[in-house]
């Protein structure tokens, strides 16, 4: 409601930083008689009136008014401030033509009671207004603030706010961080009623450190500090050599967690699709960061169970972090078959690294030598180093292929289960025989259409040794669904070793 009372005294001071609120000119306000031969050509204006939206019983306030002299000759006039129809205050200016000058006025409020008061500035033919809520300050009943935040990430703050008026009121609210108001809200509340308020701001060019942030009402506050964290690793990434293992143990030599969560130790059986039950090791849980020589126990896996409680044979495994997504610190990745805590991804494909584990006193465990004159075949090998690419070829480090074939690259995929569909490159066919340095170029596999004809982002690729079963000395193993040319074998699982390809080229993202 508009109280139409006289005020005897009224308004707030907008000095630097206030808001200066939209008000309207009143036109038609009665010159009187000016004093001088200049009346007939002086013509004051109100250009711009700053004043307070609301403010408390008994304050002191300003308004502020800019007036300019709009005619052709120099004059003086005076300029009221009214409230309620009446003069409250009134200043005398003389004024050039085309000069301006900044009036104020100052006022108290004491005796008025809580409501709305329309107030104004006015010379001889203009006049602006504005409306004074009288009222009591929101107050702040909760403020729930985070204490830390990564760089550039959103600090949201939520508050709850009441309004101890007998009426419904509009008053801003505004939150301020490192010293600076950010962001301000004009908040409505019934009458003697709550509103929850949430700010959203974000801390990108913040420099890391401690900072005090506040929420103000128009007369209450809450402070709070917020320390201002160096932005983590945007992404996975793992790193396990080839190495020694007493068959319990393995050990992931370089992993980097944008979250909280583990590196897993999948053996080789994850690469024919067995995503689940290839689960073998797992680290305790780990928060986000870098971490160096993350020792992993095997055989002791939260919902596995295993045969064996420790590792007999030299084999492939494959290094994968995996995210801790349900908040318990549990790994839950078998238990719930695969739902919860899976692989973190880059570019839709798990971030992996494969090594070759010699278990210290296999050979101890190995069957008796053949009988007689018969020598046991020599078993397949590969080793695909870390190398940079064009994106058109990749480097085969060494390969063995004792009964002649292919060394074969799939991209990992591979490790999703997509044995045919990873294939992404194939070198030619290599009779019996072990080879150094093979270039194997990529997008180029019969049977196969690719979108892409090189690699543009940086990745782990696969590479496999892969028999020649037809006898016609071309690659088939796409064309015939996985049934021809297919993977050598060792101890029932591929023999594959992983590398990690960083692609130089510009395209490489």
């Amino acid at each position: 409601m508009i109280r139409t009372r006289t005020l005897a005294v009224l308004l707030a001071l907008i000095a630097t930083g206030a808001v200066a609120m939209q008000v309207a000119a009143v036109p038609g306000v009665t010159a009187q008689q000016q004093d001088g031969p200049t009346a007939q050509s002086a013509s004051f204006t109100v250009d711009i009136l700053s004043a307070p939206q609301s403010t408390a019983p008994g304050s002191t306030v300003t308004v502020v008014a800019e007036v300019t002299n709009d005619g052709a000759q120099r004059g003086t006039q005076p300029v009221e401030f009214r409230v309620g129809g009446a003069v409250a205050d009134r200043s005398v200016l003389t004024l050039d033509p085309g000069e301006s000058q900044v009036v104020t006025f100052t006022a108290d409020t004491e005796g008025l009671e809580p409501g709305d008061y329309r107030h104004g500035v006015f010379t001889r033919s203009n006049g602006q207004t504005a409306l004074l809520v009288v009222s009591e300050s929101f107050t702040i009943e909760d403020f729930d603030a985070p204490d830390t935040v990564e760089a550039g990430e959103t600090v949201t703050v939520d508050v709850e706010l009441e309004n101890p008026n007998d009426f419904d009121t509009t008053q801003d609210v505004s939150f301020w961080l490192a010293g600076s108001p950010v962001a301000t809200e004009d908040v409505t509340i019934d009458d003697e009623d709550t509103e929850d308020v949430t700010f959203n701001v974000s801390t990108e060019g913040v420099p890391p450190g401690t900072y005090v942030h506040n929420v103000f009402t128009r007369d209450e506050g809450e402070f709070a500090e917020i320390t201002v964290e160096e932005p983590g690793p945007e992404n996975a990434s793992v790193v396990m050599d080839d190495q020694e293992s007493d068959g319990t143990t393995v050990t992931v030599d370089e992993l980097v967690l944008p979250s909280d969560g583990y590196v897993v130790i999948h053996d080789s059986s994850l690469l024919d699709g067995n995503v689940v039950g290839s689960v073998v090791g797992v680290s305790e849980y780990l928060e986000a960061g870098e971490y160096e020589n993350v020792t992993v126990t095997l055989f002791d896996v939260e919902g596995a169970e295993f045969n064996e409680t420790e590792l007999t044979e030299d084999g492939t495994f494959v290094a994968m972090p995996h995210n801790e997504t349900t908040g318990d610190e549990t790994y839950d990745f078998v238990s719930s078959d695969g739902a919860d805590d899976g692989p973190f991804l880059t570019d839709g494909d798990p971030v992996v690294d494969a090594a070759n584990v010699t278990v210290a006193g296999a050979d101890e465990n190995e069957t008796e030598a053949p009988e007689d004159n018969e020598t046991e075949a020599p078993a397949a090998s590969v080793t695909l180093d870390d190398q940079s690419s064009d994106g058109t070829s990749v480097v085969v480090t060494d390969v063995s292929v004792p009964e002649g074939g292919y060394v074969v690259i799939h991209d990992s995929s591979l490790l999703d289960g997509n044995v045919v569909g990873s294939v992404v490159g194939v070198s030619e066919f290599l009779e019996p025989g072990e080879y150094d340095e093979v270039t194997v170029e990529l997008f180029d596999v019969p049977g196969v259409g690719f979108e892409e004809p090189t690699l543009t982002e940086d990745q782990t690729l696969v590479a496999m040794p892969h028999l020649e079963t037809t006898g016609d000395e071309t690659y088939d193993f796409v064309t015939s669904a996985g049934d021809d040319d297919g993977p050598y074998v060792a101890d029932g699982q591929p023999v594959v070793d992983a590398g990690n390809v960083t692609v130089a080229n510009e395209t490489a993202g």
